[in-house]
């Protein structure tokens, strides 16, 4: 127990707890998690407050109550893209609303009713309210970025580092970056999850 609970799993008090229907094992969240999950509980609560709705325990949790949340963040909320939200930024915010859900409540929502919700935002939600299923660009390294990159530090740079080994150090993390597809978060130990010493290891790859 103490193992699983330093590794970021919160021990169950009692065994009616463990074996209730619907029992989370939860996984501490990242400060960054945090605020995305503050973020669409307050977007429901004013969903809620729309909907004149002053008791949210006797709401009838069900895939029409959340079509209707769904469409109210569609149209609250200003597009990156286009006017409105993407499809696909919608799906990522219910997404994050059913997590935000299981750890409120302790309890997950059927998965039936997930997936319905999905289906809806990509189906009927876009075609009524004309959403864009585009996506932003995301700009990878390229070998060109990469030779420049490491040309500049051993040929230009001229930082004092403590000690020259730093720049072959550098290297190996820009090549290991450039050639992985992981995120920069699984090597190095993320900001989101500050002070863990969270990240690949030694032999680990």
């Amino acid at each position: 127990a103490a193992l699983a609970q330093s590794r970021g799993y919160l021990k169950q008090k009692t065994s009616e707890e463990k074996n209730a229907i619907g029992q989370v094992e939860q996984k501490y969240l990242s400060g960054a998690t945090k605020v995305r999950h503050v973020d669409v509980g307050e977007v429901f609560q004013n969903f809620l407050a729309a909907k004149d709705t002053e008791t949210e325990s006797l709401l009838q949790h069900n895939s029409a109550l959340y079509k209707d949340f769904v469409e109210y963040y569609a149209l609250s909320r200003y597009g990156r893209i286009e006017e409105l939200p993407t499809v696909h930024s919608i799906v990522n915010m219910w997404h994050r609303y059913v997590g935000y859900h299981a750890r409120a409540t302790k309890s997950k929502l059927a998965k039936d009713i997930v997936s319905d919700v999905a289906s809806y935002i990509k189906g009927s939600l876009k075609d009524n309210l004309g959403l864009s299923t585009k996506k932003r660009n995301k700009y990878l390294v390229t070998d060109t970025d990469l030779t420049t990159l490491i040309t500049y530090l051993w040929c230009s740079d001229d930082h004092d580092y403590p000690h020259e080994r730093c720049r072959l150090q550098i290297s190996f993390a820009l090549l290991f970056f450039a050639n992985s597809g992981a995120r920069g978060g699984a090597c190095v130990e993320s900001s989101s999850y500050r002070g863990t010493n969270e990240a690949i290891a030694y032999k680990v790859c």
